[in-house]
């Protein structure tokens, strides 16, 4: 289950808009803190925090259908 949730992430995290899929990896694989990402952006700390649980929620919702899309195919 974890190959096939690592694959249904990094599958949903090409799908997002450039600038969401920037954001996300800036964040959290750059481990940039939310502070620094606002100031970067022009942006209030709490703008950025919003944007970023919008985009996990997409995420998260992507990764349960390509997840259940597979189950259903096996």
């Amino acid at each position: 289950l974890v190959g096939s949730r690592r694959v249904a992430v990094t599958w949903c995290l090409e799908r997002l808009r450039p600038t969401d899929r920037g954001l996300i990896l800036r964040r959290y694989f750059d481990d940039r803190k939310v502070r620094d990402l606002a100031a970067e952006l022009g942006r209030s700390a709490d703008s950025v925090k919003m944007s970023l649980h919008r985009i996990r929620s997409l995420l998260a919702m992507c990764v349960r259908r390509r997840l259940n899309l597979r189950e259903g195919l096996s």
